[in-house]
């Protein structure tokens, strides 16, 4: 089966616009994703569930307009699915329903540095055969729901941290991976696992 995706990605640091083109080359590996490629958070207007099936967030903007939350609350809850990344959590800071739908906010970080991402839920079938890997990247720091479902999670300095959580927001489904600063972790091939993963699992009903 073919889904078709919804990219958002902007940034000129969080993303930078290497990572954005990481990101872009890896998903047209995926012969199994139809993806449509947008740098506008107002592409969020073309959301539409006969037309596509998961909208992809890779981005990081403070404004979201109302209508453009509105529209993309609804599409998960209909069935739609998505897959954020990094910066998506910091991303909206004045829209408490668009952490509701993500399931966390970001609250901080510190520098670029080396950690270790461990599984850690081993009772679903999603991102099996994932080990502990280790990137050098940006850890972010979360306020997150207790709900969530995380599947990887980091410890540092005596803190865990989830990398990668997912959860149902009505009929659809949502999945936040944490890592995605430098454009070189999206060359980690676990990191791309995980990815193809999540954005595989957000597309089905």
């Amino acid at each position: 089966m073919t889904y078709t995706i919804l990219a958002i990605s902007s940034g000129f640091i969080h993303p930078s616009l290497y990572a954005q083109w990481r990101l872009r080359q890896l998903l047209l590996k995926f012969p199994e994703f139809n993806i449509t490629f947008s740098s506008s958070v107002k592409s969020l207007q073309q959301l539409n569930k006969k037309i596509f099936h998961a909208v992809i967030l890779y981005l990081h903007r403070q404004h979201i307009a109302p209508e453009e939350l509105d529209i993309l609350d609804t599409f998960i809850i209909k069935g739609g699915g998505l897959l954020a990344l990094h910066s998506a959590s910091a991303s909206f800071k004045k829209e408490e329903r668009y952490f509701s739908i993500l399931g966390g906010r970001f609250i901080g970080h510190g520098p670029v540095t080396t950690f270790t991402v461990e599984p850690c839920h081993t009772s679903t079938l999603l991102f099996q055969g994932i080990g502990a890997f280790s990137i050098k990247d940006e850890l972010y720091i979360h306020k997150y729901d207790e709900s969530n479902t995380i599947h990887f999670i980091t410890q540092k300095d005596n803190m865990t941290e989830p990398m990668v959580w997912t959860r149902h927001h009505g009929k659809g489904k949502v999945c936040y991976i944490a890592a995605g600063h430098r454009a070189t972790t999206l060359l980690n091939t676990s990191m791309q696992a995980i990815i193809y993963d999540g954005l595989h699992w957000v597309c089905q009903e």
